[in-house]
């Protein structure tokens, strides 16, 4: 056995007279101080969770943790403890291992880095039975390394709260503002995120803005876990998930060509002559086909490809922790789909995916379709039933150049009149000049859209330039609504008063009695400033409009009411795709546009369609065919025979 022990030499002068002088003490220091001297050799997560970390026996596989169980948790855990990362957000599916994880980062902080620490859950009943089952029963008592750290007083364990030697672990819930305060926390653990309020209570912000702000001590060293299954676009993980500096993906590696590959629901395949989600679930009938080879895998060839997988960025392609060397960023973010985990069989996502389909599923196939894309794919669920699809906005092109109008047919003029509509962006102008027929169909057709960069720019297009039918009939922009809310309000209220009577500025709200009102504005916002001769600002009931241009892209080109497009050529690249990315929610009986998609054009095509309601355009008299007027005949006169010698040769000459 090593002797710890030191001589330490005295000086004669600080001894008593008559004392004898020993030349040396011999000093042994106890095992609690040479633990707590000790310089101790950094180690990764993933080397100490098999050293120290013990699953419980609630676990699927109770006993020492073993990285290769899930592959894809073990790299979260590293990259969190790696220089310079402050907050990880991790968006997972259901039971993939991502509690867990976190609790072995707990479990890391007890034993490596100390602090105060502080685990939050949806409510009170959760946070109780998590400090007690999973922390103390699932991760402190079945480990000898941290059970070390147990004080052994009752008083230190509690429903709220355990102490240790060197640090505390605190609970607190989502609804409770007092127990996420008074404390300064450098290990915080945010728990099914999406399950939270958005506020703690009718006093207080969120829940998560108020855990944050327990961190301010450690600015330095703090740790911020965000983790959960996703909801809906605008639920918590998700949004984190956009926030983040860099979201990494997982890519598995093809046992039989070796070749890297996200894996996708596009890749599932099942045989084609079975639809039976129960068949194919209990008989096993699903399984991955690889994207370069072809190959495919059954579970086991999914388990060996998940095994030699790494996290990368998507949009550079660096693996994970290259990435982290290379651009040193503080929040990052993962993405886990349930299907890398050995305990999801391939069979049962095709078996959830036609449960949630609306042909092959039962009657509840829209909840299904909602649990396959949350609990499967990890991804947020949207009311795609009604969704446009980019592909059908396409088939709506016509053969038209861009800028020509639709001409008369038959004599019949076709447009009643052409309106614009402008949505009003910081950097940029997009808009949509419409024509409009004739009666109660409103069939329209896109005449130009695009994006000015400039107001002097849109001007010209919607006021400097007429538009002509093939025939060379002129048609002018009779009337604009253009966007006035953001931050160039000003600037809208004085296109109003240049082009009074051209153009109304416009502000949308959801629900209105009527689907336009108006109000007289006099100043300009923010300001004491008068506008000359005041504006008049059309409120929309945007729900109204919204709802009728959906309509009226379902029309099948050829019927009467038909939505036109021009060559699709000379259309915007992305006018289709932002024409499809809002939706409407049958819950909320709201339109949702998710924050991270564009909808310019959506809101230009419904500003044009509220502008022809204000003009009552569907109620003009369509104007008669223009019937030219035939020829008055010709009366004879009375041919004399000097007329005949002089050259003159009527009707009848010729048949003599």
């Amino acid at each position: 056995m090593t002797t710890h022990s030191r001589q330490i030499a005295v000086s004669s002068r600080w001894l008593p007279d008559g004392e004898s002088r020993p030349e040396s003490y011999v000093f042994s220091p106890s095992r609690a101080e040479r633990k707590a001297c000790r310089k101790r050799q950094h180690i990764a997560p993933s080397v100490w969770a098999p050293r120290h970390r013990i699953l419980s026996e609630e676990s699927a596989l109770p006993g020492p943790w073993q990285n290769d169980t899930a592959p894809f948790v073990t790299p979260i855990l590293d990259a969190a403890y790696t220089s310079g990362i402050e907050e990880v957000d991790w968006c997972a599916a259901p039971q993939v291992g991502k509690t867990e994880g976190v609790n072995t980062i707990l479990g890391y902080a007890i034993d490596r880095d100390p602090g105060p620490a502080m685990l939050v859950y949806p409510d009170r009943d959760t946070a109780k039975h998590n400090l007690s089952k999973r922390i103390f029963e699932g991760l402190i008592r079945p480990s000898a390394r941290l059970r070390s750290y147990l004080t052994g007083a009752e008083d230190d364990i509690s429903s709220t709260r355990i102490l240790l030697e060197h640090m505390a672990i605190y609970t607190a819930w989502a609804k409770s503002p007092s127990s996420l305060s008074n404390k300064a926390i450098k290990l915080l653990i945010f728990d099914e995120v999406d399950k939270y309020p958005r506020t703690s209570s009718r006093k207080e912000t969120g829940p998560i803005p108020l855990g944050e702000k327990r961190t301010r001590t450690y600015k330095w060293s703090r740790k911020i876990f965000k983790i959960s299954s996703p909801t809906i676009v605008t639920g918590e993980i998700w949004q984190a998930l956009q926030a983040c500096q860099v979201v990494f993906h997982f890519f598995v590696r093809c046992p039989h060509c070796g070749q890297f590959q996200r894996m996708h629901w596009d890749q599932f395949r099942m045989p084609e002559n079975v639809r039976d989600p129960e068949r194919i679930e209990t008989e096993g009938l699903g399984w991955y086909e690889c994207e370069f080879c072809k190959g495919r895998w059954e579970d086991h060839h999914r388990d060996k490809a998940v095994s030699m997988g790494e996290y990368r960025d998507i949009l550079t392609g660096k693996e994970l922790f290259a990435y982290l060397r290379e651009h040193r960023p503080k929040r990052i973010g993962f993405h886990t789909p349930a299907w890398l985990s050995r305990f999801v069989p391939l069979a049962e996502v095709v078996a959830a995916f036609l449960r949630g389909s609306k042909k092959h599923g039962g009657t509840d196939w829209k909840e299904r379709a909602k649990d396959f894309r949350n609990a499967y794919e990890a991804e947020p669920w949207e009311n795609f039933e009604v969704q446009r699809e980019a592909d059908r906005i396409w088939e709506l092109c016509d053969n038209r150049p861009r800028m020509l109008v639709p001409g008369p047919v038959n004599g019949i003029p076709r447009v009643a009149g052409l309106v614009a509509g402008v949505d009003t962006q910081d950097r940029s102008l997009p808009y949509s000049i419409v024509a409009f027929g004739w009666g109660q169909a409103e069939e329209s057709w896109r005449i130009r859209v695009g994006t000015a960069l400039t107001i002097p720019v849109l001007e010209e297009i919607l006021w400097g330039q007429a538009y002509r039918d093939a025939e060379g009939n002129e048609y002018r922009v009779r009337c604009v609504f253009w966007d006035a809310m953001g931050h160039r309000t000003k600037e809208v209220y004085a296109m109003a008063v240049k082009h009074r009577g051209k153009m109304l500025p416009i502000r949308g709200r959801d629900t209105l009695s009527t689907p336009i009102t108006f109000s007289p504005i006099e100043y300009y916002p923010g300001t004491k400033i008068r506008i000359p001769g005041g504006v008049t600002l059309a409120n929309l009931d945007t729900k109204f409009f919204k709802d009728d241009l959906s309509t009226a892209l379902q029309v099948q080109p050829g019927d009467p009411g038909g939505f036109h497009l021009y060559d699709r050529t000379a259309m915007p690249a992305d006018y289709a795709d932002q024409m499809c990315n809002e939706y409407f929610d049958d819950e909320t009986n709201k339109w949702i546009q998710p924050e991270h998609k564009r909808v310019d054009f959506w809101d230009c095509e419904v500003y044009a369609r509220a502008c022809w309601y204000y003009l009552g355009g569907a109620n003009w008299d369509q104007p008669k065919a223009r019937v030219q007027p035939k020829p008055r005949p010709v009366a004879e006169r009375t041919v004399t025979q000097a007329d005949i010698l002089n050259g003159f040769r009527p009707s009848w000459f010729g048949q003599l």
